[in-house]
């Protein structure tokens, strides 16, 4: 059936002529989707003029797609926009809002009052723009060629990411794995973006597969594998050994930096130098930084761009934005900066003074 956007009057007529039985519909239940997935699975059962009902909530311009394991029924999409949906194929969501895919029979069926049995495969993605694109790490030059990247890749660190979310336009997500004497350990941060009660931490083991190129995650309520690559990660699909050519689930190796009972994290394809060495200028896109501690004005993150001046020792932050939780997770708490104010590094100890040494070379 070809995917139709039909006005809603359309669909009253139709209903107003369908027994009164139909209206009570045979089920009624929201789309949960596991953390960090962006497709759920349900299943049921309608028969004649019964229908089911799969509540979730969706952002405009994400991309909705159902796949049906029924050739017989027929799949409705309600809410903001209406459409019938073509098995599979996404359509791109009009507005913000709660969405209802119905699950019916077709009016010459459902006379005969027959049962289907059916499963739904219902995936929410965000689509990649071209910026995203520019900035995801391109897998050709992250996976190893033909070597074991437990042995061959300096894998330990933190990553940074965004990735898709099914109810939220993405998912910052920060990962830091550790070789130690016990083995691999993994922490991870998920803030959900636009979400209130969005933000989520787990960390534990992580086991290598035989062919030591992907870790299985084993926290609490954590099952995901995570392809390693050179200086990025990926997180596979149920069923995948290496990423797919389009995935959207990289996380980047990032440049760190700590002291002073602070962590200064900065994305490489964020850096750009002009000139060298100390008469160089360096400029950084998006730094976070974490403090050990609650800060008198409650925030434990800060995000800033920043500018270094090597020759003069020397750096600004002209906006800062500050931060609840760890990794510019929770509440926004306050904004601030310096302007075109230059500050003097704070001593060998400073994370911006680390990072000038690194970078004004």
């Amino acid at each position: 059936m070809k995917s139709t956007v039909v006005p809603a009057g359309i669909f009253f007529a139709a209903l107003c002529c369908v027994p009164l039985a139909a209206t009570a519909g045979e089920c009624r239940e929201e789309v949960m989707f596991k953390k960090g997935a962006s497709s759920a699975q349900v299943k049921g059962q309608i028969s004649g003029y019964g229908y089911c009902d799969y509540l979730l909530r969706a952002k405009k311009g994400q991309l909705l797609s159902v796949k049906s394991s029924s050739t017989k029924a027929d799949i409705m999409l309600q809410g903001p926009m209406e459409t019938l949906l073509n098995d599979g194929e996404p359509v791109t969501l009009s507005a913000d809002g709660l969405y209802t895919v119905r699950v019916l029979m077709p009016r010459a069926l459902a006379r005969k009052t027959q049962k289907e049995a059916y499963s739904l495969d219902i995936a929410i993605t965000t689509p990649t723009t071209p910026a995203a694109t520019a900035q995801a790490p391109q897998q050709a030059a992250t996976i190893p060629d033909g070597h074991s990247s437990k042995d061959s890749v300096d894998w330990p660190g933190f990553y940074h990411g965004t990735v898709p979310c099914a109810s939220c336009p993405g998912i910052d997500t920060w990962l830091e794995l550790r070789d130690t004497k016990n083995g691999v350990q993994y922490s991870l941060t998920e803030n959900y973006q636009e979400e209130a009660d969005g933000f989520f931490e787990s960390k534990g083991a992580a086991n290598w597969n035989k062919a030591g190129q992907s870790l299985q995650l084993q926290g609490s309520d954590e099952t995901r594998a995570l392809f390693v690559g050179e200086a990025a990660v990926a997180f596979l699909a149920e069923g995948e050994s290496v990423p797919a050519d389009n995935s959207e689930y990289w996380l980047e190796k990032l440049d760190v930096f700590s002291g002073n009972q602070e962590m200064l994290f900065i994305s490489p394809a964020k850096v750009s130098i002009d000139g060298a060495g100390k008469q160089a200028v360096v400029s950084i896109k998006d730094g976070v930084m974490n403090f050990e501690h609650s800060t008198d004005a409650g925030h434990r993150s800060l995000k800033a761009d920043l500018q270094i001046f090597c020759a003069a020792n020397q750096y600004t932050m002209p906006v800062i934005v500050y931060y609840q939780k760890y990794f510019v997770g929770g509440k926004m708490v306050d904004q601030g900066g310096n302007g075109e104010d230059r500050l003097d590094f704070a001593g060998a100890e400073d994370v911006v003074t680390k990072a000038a040494a690194q970078y004004c070379q």
